[in-house]
């Protein structure tokens, strides 16, 4: 008999099978998955090529099409179950299939049924993807035939609640089963449509390469694609939260039994923010004109002035204040925004030249004493300064903490300051504590980017101040850990994601306090803090990437306490992160694992072709690109401690100067803003954070990073897809997401037993 092919697409199973009636016959002699070649990713003979997906959503319903082709490359017709997952929670009202344009018979499984078809599909082809579903729902349908040598185009369309708490709405397309034989699209193109008649607050996406647009307080569209081979790890999502109130709160946890919770709360004003009177903006642009930015950095400074004067709005105030030598403000104080001192700044803009030193002192001395409006008696004003600079201190005061100490003085009227290093010659300690200590924030543009587009997109966040001195806070509940620990103001347009861990359980009330129009104003959120959470298992690695980016800011501008460094040292052990005071960390984690195994501190494990094949279908499964030439382990192994030496070196410069200094400010930044990877790397490649733990890569076989040399004794050996491996699963059930990553693992179980999975 013919082996039975399956193709995954992202979220569709194909299991192709000899020519059959409608159920999926297992193989009377189930053979292991085929391997790849040493060179090149193999492609099973039904393959996708273009993979579109549209979800609709229009209120609290979403309409899902699919359209893709499937391509035969056998010498004979071929036959396909297509099986998609169904995210936990929806279910399916509508199925439609077309194939060639025929209508096809579908099915809508309940999670008993599916689960059925999942543990046959798994057994059958000796391939775990499909566990992370257990427990889902799932849509299924005949493809036949599938021509040899040709093609035949898919379209699908169904219907579905969406997964909904605590007002946040959640989109999801179960991208996992792409990698079942580490093959997905060629293409695949993801769209998601929402109207909603409740007001879209808040928007956020584990994936942040997904590009969201919004249209005011009711629409939004987010789109991205992805070619073969870079999916990423976990399904596509989009969360919004929905509310009336002028400000939305979203709230997602996540939480072992028995253990502190972590928790995301995104906070966001409505879009269509009334225009509010009785605040005023006080905007003062400081603007390094000194002559090392003479040439096309003076030429993109003078567009960005220009983009900066478009930006205001009628009831602003502002001024710019050129400096080098000295400070040579456009006015002698901050200007009502109306069109004729808008025209004249303009006038001045071409005036502006490169010369002179860099007298930052002075320039901050007059923006800050001389950054509040006279007039605007009665009424909140928000002070904001920009601060554009290329380069060091050179003219007046020039000691680093001298500096600080003037600015924080001189700023009695607290104003935010928003900080824009250019280029490498900067000092990062000063302008990332000014930025700190301000509640503004920083940003660096380097050599060959454009100041204008930088600068642009900051003007166009602070176009509209809604809130002013943010707090947070959960009725009857303290919050610990959370980041950022002092909040940032929010704007018009603008959101605020705060991470954390929590304690307790139960219905509380999450309180936003702030100032709104001179006002201290409370908001009040209902929301559910559970006792067991273990859907967003990303939640944990984000906030520790967070919390360690803060810690560090904290440590490179005012000094190392051993407080400090041993909180970042343990979770950088814990959560397999590199850090400056945990010497090749991830790397060295490993080496005690593999100890623990039995194999010899510092060496690789014995390695030959066979493994290297197993090795490459491993790390398809884990979405890393893997060495094009044949491997080897010894010096993958020298690869990743060079990375994560880099990496140390990006995150811990000592100097407050150059390339490295601005590279890890840079770096410091991505993590408090974005969760970050490094499935393309070679610590990629040997170590995983997979689900809420770290594992790494011995002898072919992915270890839990909790293993210890004492439990060596206890293995247990489960024979992977056996009625041992299914019983170990339907016991504990939060091993799914863990197990369907590979065939070949040690866990240790909640109990503390140590099983192996294997053939």
């Amino acid at each position: 008999m013919t082996m039975p092919i399956r193709l995954f697409a992202p979220a569709l199973l194909f299991q192709a099978l000899v020519p059959c009636q409608g159920l999926i016959v297992p193989d009377p002699m189930p053979r292991p998955l085929p391997l790849p070649d040493l060179h090149q990713r193999w492609v099973p003979p039904v393959a996708t090529g273009l993979l579109q997906v549209r979800v609709e959503v229009r209120d609290g319903a979403s309409t899902t099409t699919l359209t893709q082709t499937l391509k035969n490359s056998s010498l004979q017709p071929q036959e396909a179950w297509w099986v998609l997952p169904l995210p936990a929670g929806a279910a399916a009202d509508r199925f439609t299939l077309t194939v060639g344009g025929v209508a096809m018979a579908g099915e809508v499984l309940d999670s008993n049924a599916a689960r059925s078809v999942y543990e046959e599909i798994v057994r059958k082809r000796r391939d775990p993807g499909l566990l992370e579903y257990m427990g889902n729902g799932c849509l299924r349908a005949r493809v036949f035939p599938i021509p040899p040598q040709g093609e035949v185009q898919v379209a699908v369309r169904y219907a579905q609640l969406l997964d909904r708490s605590d007002g946040v709405a959640t989109v999801r397309f179960p991208v996992r089963s792409a990698w079942m034989d580490g093959v997905g699209p060629e293409k695949l193109s993801f769209v998601v449509d929402v109207q909603s008649s409740v007001s879209i607050k808040t928007v956020w996406s584990p994936q942040p390469e997904l590009q969201i647009a919004r249209d005011g307080d009711h629409k939004l569209l987010a789109s991205v694609e992805y070619a073969r081979g870079g999916l990423p790890a976990r399904d596509l999502a989009l969360h919004f939260g929905l509310a009336d109130q002028d400000f939305g709160a979203s709230l997602l946890t996540y939480r072992r039994a028995g253990q502190p919770g972590y928790f995301v709360v995104w906070l966001a004003p409505k879009r269509d923010w009334p225009a509010q009177p009785d605040i005023v903006r006080s905007v003062n642009l400081v603007l390094d004109t000194s002559g090392s930015m003479a040439g096309e950095k003076i030429q993109q400074a003078r567009a960005a002035v220009r983009t900066f004067l478009q930006s205001l709005r009628p009831g602003d105030w502002f001024n710019v204040v050129p400096f080098s030598t000295d400070a040579r403000p456009f006015f002698a104080g901050p200007v009502p925004a109306d069109a004729q001192h808008r025209d004249e700044a303009l006038q001045r803009v071409d005036q502006i030249e490169a010369r002179g030193g860099t007298n930052i002192g002075d320039a901050l001395a007059f923006a800050l004493q001389h950054g509040m409006p006279t007039e605007a008696t009665g009424k909140q004003i928000v002070p904001i300064t920009i601060f554009v600079t290329d380069g060091l201190p050179t003219v007046g005061t020039t000691d680093v903490d001298a500096l600080l100490g003037q600015v924080k003085t001189g700023n009695a009227a607290k104003a935010r300051i928003f900080v824009f290093g250019v280029g490498n010659d900067v000092n990062t300690r000063l302008l990332d504590t000014l930025a700190q200590d301000s509640r503004g924030d920083r940003d660096y543009v380097q050599p060959g980017e454009d100041i204008e587009q930088k600068t642009g997109s900051l003007f166009a966040k602070l176009s509209g101040p809604v809130m002013t001195d943010v707090q947070v806070t959960v009725d009857g509940m303290a919050l610990e850990d959370q980041e950022p620990r002092v909040l940032p103001d929010l704007f018009v347009q603008g959101q605020l994601a705060v991470v954390g861990r929590y304690r307790g359980d139960g219905a509380k009330a999450i309180r936003l306090r702030g100032n709104v129009g001179g006002t201290v104003r409370d908001y009040v959120f209902d929301a559910t803090f559970p006792a067991t959470s273990m859907q967003h298992d990303w939640l944990p690695a984000l906030w520790a990437q967070r919390r360690v980016g803060a810690l560090m800011d904290a440590i490179r501008m005012h000094g190392q306490t051993p407080e400090l460094v041993a909180e970042v040292t343990r979770l950088g052990k814990e959560f397999g992160i590199v850090t400056p005071f945990t010497s090749h960390l991830v790397v060295e984690e490993g080496m005690k694992v593999a100890a623990a195994r039995g194999f010899a501190p510092g060496t690789p494990a014995p390695f030959d072709g066979a493994l290297e094949k197993r090795l490459r279908v491993e790390w398809a499964r884990a979405g890393a690109a893997a060495p094009a030439a044949a491997v080897d382990l010894a010096q993958l192994d020298t690869r990743a401690k060079d990375e994560a030496q880099k990496a140390q070196v990006r995150l811990g410069a000592s100097a407050d100067t150059g390339t490295a200094a601005v590279e890890q400010s840079l770096a410091l930044i991505t993590i408090s803003r974005d969760s970050y990877d490094d499935r393309d790397s070679a610590v990629g490649l040997l170590h995983r954070r997979i689900a809420d733990r770290t594992f790494h890569l011995i002898g072919g076989v992915w270890v839990d990073g909790a293993f210890t040399a004492e439990m060596q004794a206890k293995v247990r050996k489960v024979a992977a897809f056996g009625d041992d491996y299914f019983a170990l699963l339907r016991s504990e059930p939060a091993l799914a997401p863990v197990l369907a990553f590979s065939a070949h693992m040690l866990v240790v179980t909640a109990s503390g037993e140590p099983v192996e999975i294997g053939d």
